[in-house]
């Protein structure tokens, strides 16, 4: 699989000690393996008001997996660090790798963002394993996500930017994946290889007021009008997708698994 493991441009890079230093305080049971900044960030258009969002995966220590009690899957933690809104979420391993074989977007996005805060050598593992768990599954993610996103928009009302760029990233991702397999998350790439030029006149507005900027009725219909399409090109190119129907190799991705369990009691 490729990936848009290349360095973040400058005016998005966002700073990564107080996320470091929140997770510090806030760190799972055991081994931090990866965490990404994803969110806005990773998404390309960040406002000035937008918090950080860590998401990582992490290793349980075995022995704690044995007993009668297990730790939790998942652990989840908010708070501000040097005045910046820290929204940290890492999930086990074990949870890691059976949401990646579904063909969850949430844990490609957090492996393949090129915002890591720490290196490791289980980091650069996963994206190597990447051949074993992807396939068209992914589908159902950015499909769904994208509906869900779009409805929400529509229940609200309230004519938010935010969402409507959502909306073009979480299809435009979807689309890009399933043609190439190459995860990219940043709507300033997708948009123009697309043909969808109208989302980055929402990232420039975007960008220079505040998460909270709202569009006039005309300008949101304007935006919406182009979901039909958005949704087809899903469509369509989960016909055409070079990925197979599911993931081919989920074996190796136990045995890789096992491996660092076993090397946590060495």
């Amino acid at each position: 699989m490729n990936s848009d493991q290349t360095l973040c441009p400058p005016n998005l890079q966002p700073d990564l000690e107080p996320g470091r230093a929140f997770i510090s305080r806030n760190s799972p049971p055991g081994r931090v393996l990866l965490c990404a900044v994803t969110g806005s960030h990773f998404y390309g258009f960040p406002a000035p008001d937008s918090d950080l969002d860590l998401k990582g995966i992490h290793l349980a220590p075995t022995r704690s997996l044995l007993g009668l009690s297990r730790p939790d899957p998942a652990v989840n933690a908010e708070g501000l660090e040097s005045g910046i809104l820290c929204d940290y979420t890492s999930n086990e391993a074990e949870q890691a790798l059976r949401l990646l074989l579904k063909g969850n977007g949430n844990m490609l996005e957090r492996i393949f963002s090129p915002i890591q805060l720490y290196k490791t050598e289980e980091h650069k593992a996963l994206i190597e394993l990447a051949p074993s768990y992807l396939s068209r599954r992914v589908l159902h993610h950015y499909k769904g996500f994208f509906q869900q996103v779009c409805e929400q928009h529509l229940k609200d009302g309230d004519r938010r930017i935010k969402p409507l760029l959502y909306a073009y990233r979480t299809a435009l991702t979807g689309v890009h994946l399933l043609l190439t397999k190459e995860l990219v998350g940043d709507l300033r790439r997708l948009a123009p290889l697309y043909g969808f030029d109208a989302a980055l006149e929402l990232i420039e507005i975007y960008q220079s007021s505040s998460e909270k900027k709202t569009l006039d009725p005309a300008e949101d219909a304007r935006h919406q009008a182009f979901w039909p399409t958005l949704l087809e090109r899903l469509e369509m190119a989960d016909c055409t997708s070079p990925l197979p129907d599911d993931p081919p190799a989920e074996q190796r991705c136990s045995d890789w698994l096992v491996g660092l369990r076993l090397g946590t009691l060495a």
